[in-house]
């Protein structure tokens, strides 16, 4: 997997999220961009918007929700492959 810098989000585009590191890291779901939008630009708005917030990658997350930067999908399928420790398989779906 080769990583890319920022740049513009397309609208219609699938954008997996993460936070974290390492075994503190997490998938946030699948979201579609509602719109183009700069994601870099979009923080400095929500910084600017929250100059008294800690940056907590959920609440910009929230932002770009609330300003209609991108949508959940309604219905997806989440397959947990377990860890290191864990070899069980879940997998769940969502529903309207």
């Amino acid at each position: 997997m080769e990583y890319i810098r920022l740049r513009k989000i397309n609208k219609d585009e699938l954008i997996l999220i993460t936070m974290g590191y390492y075994s503190d890291r997490s998938v946030d779901g699948a979201f579609i961009a509602l719109k183009d939008f700069d994601v870099e630009e979009e923080l400095k708005e929500w910084l600017e918007l929250n100059p008294d917030h800690e940056y907590r990658p959920n609440m910009f997350l929230s932002f770009l929700v609330v300003t209609k930067k991108v949508l959940e999908p309604m219905c997806c399928i989440q397959l947990s492959l377990g860890d290191v420790d864990n070899k069980e398989l879940e997998m769940e779906e969502t529903k309207e």
